[in-house]
């Protein structure tokens, strides 16, 4: 680790966490829009176990 530079923050691996989280926020959110008009829970539902999960 000679060439190892020093940085004074902290820098994170890569995760997918971030984005499916981002994801499972869309898919409850247009799910909410659905379930307003009268299209059935189930959109909704499905984001929001998502939300949960991540």
């Amino acid at each position: 680790m000679a060439h190892a530079k020093n940085h004074d923050y902290h820098i994170l691996a890569p995760s997918l966490w971030p984005l499916l989280g981002a994801l499972a926020g869309f898919i409850m959110l247009f799910g909410a829009v659905l379930f307003f008009h009268d299209s059935g829970p189930w959109v909704l539902l499905a984001g929001f176990v998502g939300v949960l999960y991540v």
